[in-house]
């Protein structure tokens, strides 16, 4: 929730298209899970939703560059979890910067997601980095460098799927690791 804050337990579930970029995730935060969260990109419009008992308003953004931006921004960074978007979607831009090296861009609105992949010894991705993201520190909006890490891969239904990952935004030259996750359930739709 903020760097100086406590992590929190969550549950979620996240359907991904493969043919155009869009995605819902939706979590119960826990000790209680009162707490529900929507995360979405559909129709290149981007959000996010949290609410209390699924009712009371506790943060939303939606509607504007910046959320349809950062949400293109999480849907090009999690191709590791959703390999055959790799091939079949169309609006992906890659090109090659070393034997490494990658990117995958795309336009959304006026403005252009692009993510740098890197892969591992393995051959698979372990990283994935945006120059830039926006960042609301609750003030104000920040565009701040935002990156993944990927590991523990599994194959699954004949692919190979990261079962953990975490993603950080750069503060003050330090990593704030907003979230961590472990995956116990993939499957191809």
């Amino acid at each position: 929730m903020s760097p100086a804050a406590k992590p929190l337990k969550f549950a979620a579930q996240q359907l991904i298209s493969t043919t155009s970029s869009g995605f819902m995730w939706r979590a119960r935060i826990y000790p209680l899970g009162l707490i529900m969260v929507a995360d979405y990109l559909v129709g290149g419009h981007g959000g996010l939703d949290v609410r209390f008992m699924g009712a009371v308003p506790i943060a939303y953004e939606a509607g504007t560059a910046d959320a349809d931006l950062g949400e293109m921004l999480r849907y090009l960074a999690e191709l590791p979890w959703n390999p055959d978007a790799i091939l079949q979607n169309d609006t992906l831009e890659w090109s090659v910067v070393d034997l490494l090296t990658f990117k995958v861009a795309t336009d959304i609105g006026v403005a252009r997601a692009e993510i740098t992949f890197t892969l591992g010894p393995d051959g698979l991705i372990d990283t994935a980095r945006a120059a830039s993201r926006p960042y609301n520190d609750g003030k104000m909006r920040h565009d701040l460098p935002w990156h993944g890490l990927f590991w523990d891969y599994h194959q699954v239904e004949g692919r190979m799927i990261p079962m953990q990952a975490e993603v950080a935004w750069v503060l003050d030259s330090q990593d704030y690791t907003y979230w961590r996750g472990k995956i116990t359930a993939w499957a191809a739709g």
